[in-house]
């Protein structure tokens, strides 16, 4: 019913006339439809286009649309990961036996170039040794810690001894160093300290490694810190995760990573 008693009526989507509504009758919505309410004197009406939104999409589907048709560079490399950095998109990977950084603006993401860099001679392994902190990226390459605002000119930080740089919660570097322990650096990668864990270093992960960053639920301030991937081991069944909850006070007691069994 309309209100203070107004007459309404429904437009006929196919001959555009104006006809009674009843509340009773069933309204096909598949596109926009038009109410007229008029005034009970007649000397007046309203007009109201009304839309149904219904989801068109497909439950637990998430559908990725190509930006390009094709790309010969990103084609031809392997051992692909990304990070945003400086307004830029950059895919760091293998060409053959050496390291490639391409970069797009992240409005863009069609065009891609080849950065050139001041990197000595980049590996294939380059992807898997990023870590980004803040708005500086590291780069962990051939026994070399390297940093740098903007993917084109790095700085040599060091040559700690490290298997794999794995990431950051946002003040610390982490990594797996040469012996296989986790390690964090406090002071942007200028030192590292071995960290504690729960299980034996041997079922850390040795590939296909992801870091994640989390805050806390309780306290934004915490960190819930994880490390999810997997072991060159053919008796694996499951990913290998180790988590740990970083402590913003410094007076708190930190806890060891701990190991989280998959079955």
């Amino acid at each position: 019913a309309a209100k203070n008693g107004g007459y309404m009526q429904l437009r006929n989507a196919e001959s555009g006339e104006y006809e009674t509504f009843s509340a009773s009758d069933s309204i096909d919505f598949t596109s926009p439809r038009r109410f007229r309410v008029t005034a009970q004197s007649g000397a007046a009406y309203l007009e109201y286009d009304i839309r149904v939104n219904v989801h068109k999409e497909k439950a637990d589907s998430f559908v990725w649309r190509p930006l390009l048709t094709t790309n010969t560079q990103i084609a031809a490399m392997t051992n692909l990961r990304a990070v945003n950095l400086d307004g830029r998109m950059l895919l760091f990977g293998a060409s053959g036996s050496a390291g490639t950084i391409m970069s797009t603006q992240q409005t863009d993401g069609r065009t891609w170039n080849k950065l050139t860099t001041n990197l000595p001679s980049p590996s294939a392994d380059i992807a898997f040794n990023i870590a980004k902190q803040a708005d500086k990226l590291y780069l962990y390459d051939d026994g070399k810690l390297y940093s740098t605002y903007n993917a084109t000119n790095w700085t040599l930080v060091g040559e700690p001894s490290l298997r794999q740089l794995i990431g950051s919660d946002g003040t610390r570097l982490y990594a797996i160093d040469a012996s296989g322990n986790i390690c964090a650096s406090d002071d942007e990668g200028n030192t590292w300290t071995e960290e504690d864990t729960d299980n034996p270093n041997s079922l850390l992960p040795t590939q296909d490694i992801s870091f994640l960053t989390l805050p806390s639920r309780t306290n934004p301030a915490d960190k819930q810190l994880i490390i999810i991937g997997n072991r060159d081991n053919a008796t694996d069944h499951a990913a290998q995760v180790w988590g740990k909850m970083q402590q913003s006070d410094a007076s708190a007691q930190q806890q060891p990573w701990a190991y989280y069994p998959m079955t």
